[in-house]
């Protein structure tokens, strides 16, 4: 890594639901491998050391992360297409494969997401 990419800030890559998480981590995990960049994600078991690229699926990065300057990027997409791709996913989810989603959550009253 030459002394502009050391100095160079991090940058946070955030998304939300149904708004391109999969292919924001396909395409920044290639563009990380092709610069030698470490990428990491929430929901890794640990974060890699001296990661460059960030991305967060609920763009709700922690506060250490944010108390330095970094690049970022939020991804938004039309809301009607959101609610659409949202529906299609909820219709073919299966609780085997996507367990989380039939997790009851407290702030839904005990109803899951799903």
């Amino acid at each position: 890594m030459d002394s502009y990419e050391a100095s160079a800030p991090r940058m946070l890559v955030g998304t939300f639901h149904k708004t391109g998480t999969v292919l924001m981590r396909t395409i920044l995990g290639k563009v990380a491998r092709q610069l030698g960049y470490r990428f990491a994600q929430l929901g890794q078991a640990t974060q890699p050391e001296g990661w460059r690229i960030y991305l967060h699926p609920h763009s709700a990065f922690p506060s250490e992360i944010l108390a330095v300057p970094h690049r970022g990027v939020v991804v938004i997409r039309d809301p009607r297409d959101v609610i659409i791709s949202g529906a299609h996913y909820h219709c073919r989810t299966d609780a085997t494969l996507d367990r989380w989603l039939y997790m009851p959550v407290a702030h839904f009253r005990g109803r899951s997401y799903h």
